[in-house]
């Protein structure tokens, strides 16, 4: 089963149909009714019923497909990503975040099982581009809550619903977990970093800055270092991150904005391939020493 063709049918179910979900998705609906095809062949049952050649509701078996999907999930060891669409019907998209049919489940649960143990994550559009060819793999606007289940559990609780823009912790998919085990925390301020765009080869992220009333500016030529983001974020400047540099964790005495003083100790981000060794060594040292 494809993780990719499983949000897609989640996405119909949101949106009502095959043609609303292929305008929200960015796709057309040849491809959205390809995916439900692959999805109903893998399980081996209708998943949607139709009306007069027009997707109507979920079936019993889709909806408990969606259902035991999150059971699976929840039970992957350290959890994974789970986003629930703000505004729409509350139907429940899974992904790290909401990925492509081109990325299979397989891979995908690899990722998940050791790149986070918990956190929050709002974003408002994500993209993604193959890590060879760095061809476009396609884009959505996600408007979406995304909340880590940690695991081993069952006990599925209702994934808040936070108001935009709150939370700033968006890793490069194709970057995840040189440090397994390690926690990225939540953010809660209203001058949080908000996620802009994520692929492959880097994750651009934009800093609310405080002298400019709540106007978002990014800062790339001012971060494209590992001191420079540093520094950038030790004056309340935002930051960006540069192609393969995705990782950094930050102790909460590096942060100066006055909204962060409640956030937990420390922030997290996952580590890049080529990030050097001994930056990695003083992460983990804040971390010790944050914890």
């Amino acid at each position: 089963m494809d993780l990719g063709d499983l949000h897609i049918f989640s996405s119909v179910v949101d949106a009502g149909g095959i043609r609303p979900a292929a305008r929200h998705l960015e796709m057309t609906p040849a491809t959205v009714s390809r995916a439900l095809r692959r999805l109903e062949r893998s399980v081996g049952v209708p998943l949607l019923t139709t009306e007069a050649g027009h997707t109507s509701q979920p079936t019993d078996a889709g909806l408990a497909l969606l259902t035991e999907a999150k059971i699976a999930f929840a039970h992957l060891g350290r959890g994974v990503l789970m986003a629930r669409h703000t505004g729409r019907t509350g139907a429940v998209a899974i992904g790290i975040p909401p990925l492509p049919p081109v990325i299979e489940l397989h891979r995908l649960l690899a990722r998940a099982d050791h790149a986070f143990t918990q956190t929050g994550i709002v974003l408002r559009r994500v993209s993604w581009r193959d890590s060879f060819t760095g061809n476009s793999l396609g884009s959505a606007n996600l408007d979406a809550v995304v909340a880590l289940i940690p695991g081993p559990t069952a006990d599925l609780q209702e994934i808040p619903v936070v108001p935009l823009p709150r939370v700033a912790v968006l890793p490069s998919e194709h970057r995840l977990s040189a440090l397994h085990g390690v926690t990225a925390a939540d953010l809660d301020g209203e001058r949080a970093v908000v996620g802009s765009t994520l692929s492959t080869s880097a994750a651009r992220f934009w800093g609310l800055d405080p002298q400019s009333n709540g106007r978002r500016r990014r800062y790339s030529r001012q971060t494209n270092s590992v001191s420079g983001m540093l520094t950038a974020i030790a004056e309340g400047r935002g930051f960006a991150t540069m192609p393969a540099l995705t990782p950094l964790m930050w102790t909460r005495s590096d942060l100066s904005w006055p909204a962060l003083d409640a956030a937990p100790a420390w922030l997290g981000f996952t580590c890049g391939l080529r990030t050097p060794p001994s930056v990695v060594e003083r992460l983990l040292e804040l971390k010790a020493d944050s914890s």
